[in-house]
């Protein structure tokens, strides 16, 4: 875990160095889910991801949460019972926080592909699929390369 320049926790997105998960949760893809319409909040609706977080482990799964950094800084979770659900992810370790200035998307779907884990989405990636074809995108994961990532 580090600390970012407004003094939030952020936890340092590895998905290789967690063992144990066997279903990748596109975290920001599940709090959006029905949330587009008038007067909806700007942000994630997060006991819509921590009930499905519940839903998973009593089918027996050992899911993942990725979710970019953005959603669990103190400057935008709207309230203390979002922020307790937050702290129990992180607790609980099932919480990898995207960092800033990357799409959660490539984190979600490099861990998916990695571990061969089912991924909880309907995000159907049309924005990226070009993307993955170009060799750019390899330039781009290297710049922030964890040592224990092995890209195939």
């Amino acid at each position: 875990t580090s600390t970012s320049a407004k003094g939030d926790e952020v936890q340092a997105t590895n998905p290789s160095s967690r063992s144990g998960f066997n279903i990748i949760v596109d975290g920001a893809n599940v709090g959006y889910f029905k949330q587009n319409y008038l007067g909806a909040p700007n942000h994630v609706n997060y006991q819509q991801i921590d009930q499905l977080l519940h839903h998973l482990r009593a089918l027996g799964h050992k899911p993942l949460l990725i979710l970019h950094s953005r959603h669990v800084s103190k400057f935008m979770v709207p309230n203390e019972e979002c922020a307790d659900i937050v702290r129990r992810w992180r607790r609980d370790g099932c919480l990898d926080a995207t960092p800033k200035s990357f799409n959660d998307d490539w984190f979600w779907l490099y861990a998916a592909v990695a571990h061969r884990c089912k991924v909880v989405t309907n995000d159907e990636m049309r924005d990226h699929h070009f993307q993955l074809l170009s060799p750019k995108y390899v330039h781009i994961l290297n710049c922030y390369r964890a040592p224990t990532y092995a890209y195939v």
